[in-house]
């Protein structure tokens, strides 16, 4: 176990620096659909249509310019916002998941140079291994400190380059172990998202279906669109300037992302307009969250009161930070200073985190962008850079915020002059 580095808190040295920022795409997509990561501004995470199946995985690491913004802030007093400490979970590690006990699950560098899942719990960072291959990536925790994941296996996937072969996982105990799927028995888990209080873990089955995993069984969560309905999907140019549109007639895939302590699932799914819309799966139900004025949605997490946060492209191509209660959405505005916005994360008390950002350049699978992590209270956006207390870590600034837990510690990146990142711990402090 490693001991991770604890900051001290000390004044804050704010200056902005120019640090790399880190995108994961959850799959390689075939070749004429590549041209769609370039549309990654779309809050972190981009998923490919048509998804991949197993065979095909593989995490495509995009390193991005990121320039933060140096524009000062007026900071509010100290009474109206809590401050926080840091804690650094290592150079070049990823954070991904946080549960009420201040546990942290993620993906970090080896000193071999391969990528680890590993829990941060009462002080150390366990290490979670693998499942006989090189890599394996954390992906969900639960308050019991389950965390799941996918991880390469020593079976090498068939076609060219022989590529080893991820599986989702489970580990608790101590121990990593493949999740298995008993029932229907024609069904292939290839990617565990997240797993709640009760042993419930949100899944794919062959990277479209989404599902619910209990007790080695799986819950479909359904379609949006059933399979020979027809969809337009484009259209084919022919020399002559002929245009023929693309129809398919499979059924629209459903991608999971959270689930809550009640089997509540969110995520996105393909909708009848051939477009990616939020979705929440209650009571057997699954239900298009739809759009504000909008071409596109996705749903990033809820909290216990099926409160929905997540992100929308607007009809000008911006994307702005959205909230949906009762299925109803709210546009959460955008921090000054920035285009574009995302919410990543909420608690039970209503308390959400994302992100402000600006695509300011870039080429293909390049990304230059300005941005800051943020957390929204009361109708405003706060910068969580000017709430940190670095110490002498080296941090500057908080960018890459994903989750908040009900005592309000977020996890996220931090990164300062040396150019490096960190997945880091935001511990909220009495005021």
């Amino acid at each position: 176990m490693t001991v991770p580095r604890r900051i001290s808190p000390e004044k804050a040295n704010t200056a902005a620096n120019a640090i790399g920022y880190f995108l994961a795409f959850d799959r390689l997509p075939p070749s004429n659909y590549r041209k769609r990561l370039s549309q990654a501004s779309y809050g972190q995470r981009n998923f490919c249509e048509p998804p991949m199946n197993n065979c095909s995985l593989r995490y495509l690491a995009v390193m991005a310019s990121a320039i933060l913004s140096t524009a000062p802030a007026t900071a509010a007093p100290d009474n109206e916002r809590p401050r926080y400490s840091i804690i650094d979970l290592g150079r070049s590690s990823e954070v991904v998941a946080l549960n009420d006990k201040g546990e942290v699950a993620g993906t970090r560098t080896t000193s071999d140079g391969h990528r680890h899942a590993f829990l941060y719990s009462q002080g150390h960072i366990i290490d979670l291994g693998t499942l006989g291959g090189a890599d394996s990536f954390a992906q969900g925790l639960n308050s019991s400190g389950v965390v799941v994941g996918l991880a390469q296996t020593a079976e090498k996937m068939p076609g060219p380059g022989h590529r080893q072969l991820f599986k989702p996982f489970i580990f608790s105990n101590g121990t990593l172990r493949e999740l298995q799927l008993i029932a229907p028995a024609t069904e292939t888990i290839d990617r565990a998202v997240d797993i709640n209080d009760s042993g419930q873990i949100a899944v794919t089955l062959h990277s479209q279906i989404g599902a619910i995993w209990s007790s080695g069984s799986a819950e479909l969560l359904g379609t949006l669109v059933p399979a020979g309905t027809g969809v337009r999907m484009g259209e084919s140019v022919k020399g002559d300037g002929t245009r023929t549109p693309i129809i398919s007639y499979r059924a629209g895939y459903v991608v999971p992302r959270r689930i809550n302590r009640f089997g509540t699932v969110i995520g996105l799914a393909k909708a009848m307009d051939s477009s990616e819309h939020a979705f929440i799966y209650s009571h057997k139900q699954l239900t298009d969250l739809g759009i504000l004025d909008g071409k596109s949605s996705q749903a990033k997490d809820l909290n216990d009161d099926g409160t929905v946060v997540g992100s929308y492209r607007t009809n000008g191509g911006a994307i702005h930070a959205v909230r949906f209660i009762s299925g109803k959405p709210e546009d959460l505005g955008i921090p000054a200073g920035f285009e574009n916005s995302s919410a990543e994360g909420i608690n039970n008390t209503g308390e959400i985190v994302g992100q402000g950002y600006t695509i300011t350049g870039g080429s293909f699978l390049r990304i230059d962008a300005i941005q800051r992590g943020f957390r929204w209270d009361k109708g405003r956006w706060i910068d969580l850079t000017k709430e940190v207390d670095f110490g002498g870590s080296g941090s500057t600034v908080i960018y890459g915020v994903t989750r908040i837990n009900n005592g309000g510690d977020i996890i996220g990146q931090a990164g300062g002059a040396a150019g490096g990142r960190s997945g880091c711990l935001l511990q909220r402090q009495p005021n």
